[in-house]
């Protein structure tokens, strides 16, 4: 199976908690767009994470509100669908697994990026998981900015699988 998620902390998040899950072979990196114009091959049996909806996929996790134009009820998708602070919430909630326990600093620092609950500190001075988000999405805009950003004096979290 397949992957496909977005290059973002959650779809980062999403695709550490599915990968520890689900037998996984590749990861793929997408943006919505390229789900919906079909520039991204989606096979029969792929996974989707916190992207729109394909008619090929096995199993389909979103927290986005075209997420609730497509019903659970779906036959054959698994998954979850629905309001959440995160796609990787609705992951972690899906499987419910001692596994995922160790990554719940991740998980709550995700939905905090995902929902921009940020201070404004957090924004000026990130670091940890936040300076992370910062540098996975490419919709965060840094190429716009003139500043530096002080790197932190201690390592980032180290994430390790399995």
């Amino acid at each position: 199976m397949r992957l496909i998620t977005r290059p973002s902390l959650s779809g980062v998040t999403c695709a550490t908690f599915i990968t520890l899950m689900e037998n996984i072979e590749q990861v793929i990196f997408a943006n919505p767009h390229d789900i919906e114009d079909r520039s991204v091959e989606v096979k029969r049996g792929d996974a989707i994470a916190n992207l729109p909806y394909h008619p090929a996929v096995e199993l389909w996790f979103d927290n986005h509100d075209r997420a609730e134009e497509a019903p659970d009820a779906m036959p054959g998708i698994k998954g979850k669908r629905g309001v959440s602070n995160s796609t990787a919430r609705l992951v972690y909630e899906y499987y419910d697994s001692p596994l995922l326990k160790k990554f719940e600093e991740l998980l709550n620092a995700t939905d905090k990026v995902s929902k921009a609950k940020l201070t404004l500190d957090e924004v000026r001075n990130p670091s940890d998981w936040v300076l992370l988000s910062f540098c996975l999405d490419p919709f965060m805009g840094l190429a716009d900015f003139h500043w530096q950003i002080k790197m932190p004096t201690r390592t980032l979290p180290s994430l390790s699988i399995g």
